[in-house]
């Protein structure tokens, strides 16, 4: 082989190597591009989900002393009582509002907690507004209550989910 042929493998082989070295630079620059990607989206997942965890803690303690003070109010209640169920039924309003964003950010099993503690609020709210005659009861309304669950379980989830890196959460049924 003379010079020239040994000359043009060796550029040959040098285009090549270049050409592979261009491609695996590109690669490993879209893999760090998806891996940031995923970083930020996981991020904002988990911010969001933060977000929509404390609205509905705070939505749920700002309407439990409204709805203890109802609850335990008498057959004969006070002249403010139209101004006390209205300001529960806007804070209602708003846990249920809360509810909504803890259902979009999920997981299922938190936004299933969520929606036992707004439901277990609602139904003693409507279950303390026909008692005191400010709204009529329904066929099928369940018997009052002055009950409602706490939001130690919908906490535990809540930090469960915030803290699963994995994703574990999101494969429960």
């Amino acid at each position: 082989m003379d010079l020239g042929g040994t000359a043009s493998i060796a550029a040959a082989a040098a285009v090549v190597g270049a050409g592979l070295g261009a491609f695996g630079a590109v690669r490993a620059a879209k893999n760090t591009g998806n891996s940031q990607r995923r970083s930020q989206h996981e991020h904002w997942r988990r911010q969001t989900r933060a977000d929509a965890y404390a609205q509905f803690v705070n939505a749920t303690e700002e309407l439990a002393p409204v709805m203890s003070a109802l609850v335990r109010m008498e057959d004969s209640a006070p002249a403010d009582l139209p101004e006390r169920a209205a300001e529960a039924r806007r804070l209602m309003s708003a846990l249920a509002k809360a509810n909504n964003a803890v259902a979009l950010a999920g997981p299922d099993s938190v936004a299933a907690e969520a929606m036992s503690v707004a439901r277990a609020y609602g139904l003693t709210l409507r279950g303390t507004l026909v008692r005191l005659g400010l709204e009529q009861a329904r066929r099928g309304d369940p018997p009052p209550s002055a009950h409602w669950p706490s939001l130690s379980h919908f906490r535990e989830l809540a930090r469960a989910a915030l803290d699963d890196p994995d994703g574990a959460l999101e494969q429960q049924p």
